[in-house]
């Protein structure tokens, strides 16, 4: 799948999120659960905004897309139906 110019943003935005992962397991490998606190609210900021980016860059490339209740994206292409986010 050749990939829309407006998704290089969502993928900056992507880096960040699992940037932000990395930094949890770090802390909760070092037993510093004080310190994750403040990264689990950085990671929701984050993962929040690469949804929001993620949403523009469909928008972006006229490709059709469905915010699921569960707070997963359905989207489409090429008559093929693929969903993105999840725990």
């Amino acid at each position: 799948m050749k990939v829309p110019a407006g998704f290089s943003e969502h993928k900056q935005d992507f880096l960040e999120v699992n940037k932000e992962r990395l930094k949890i397991l770090k802390y909760y490998q070092k037993n510093t659960k004080k310190e994750m606190t403040p990264a689990l609210n950085q990671l929701y900021v984050k993962q929040e905004l690469e949804k929001d980016s993620l949403i523009n860059a469909f928008k972006k490339a006229a490709m059709k897309y469905k915010e699921n209740e569960d707070g997963t994206i359905q989207y489409w292409d090429q008559n093929h139906s693929y969903v993105y986010g999840g725990q």
